[in-house]
């Protein structure tokens, strides 16, 4: 709820798609999104995490997850058509 309203969130991470195109997922802070204009551009979030840690974890099973359901490791398309 505090994310939602702008308010600083200490150690939460957000996994979302990535913008580049050599990539598919990111890390950011959610501290990032206290910033207006970063919370404007921030890219789809499809996952929550309490620390880097748990962030690591979640990918690995958002990854493993996707490849057992689809047989390949598009990760955005996959994002895309749920």
């Amino acid at each position: 709820m505090k994310l939602i309203q702008g308010k600083p969130v200490l150690g939460i991470y957000l996994i979302t798609l990535s913008e580049n195109p050599h990539n598919q997922l990111e890390i950011l802070p959610a501290l990032t999104l206290v910033q207006e204009t970063a919370a404007r551009i921030c890219p789809e979030i499809v996952g929550i995490a309490k620390g880097k840690e748990e962030a690591l974890e979640l990918i690995t099973d958002m990854v493993q997850t996707i490849y057992e359901e689809t047989g390949e490791l598009n990760i955005k398309e996959y994002w895309k058509n749920r």
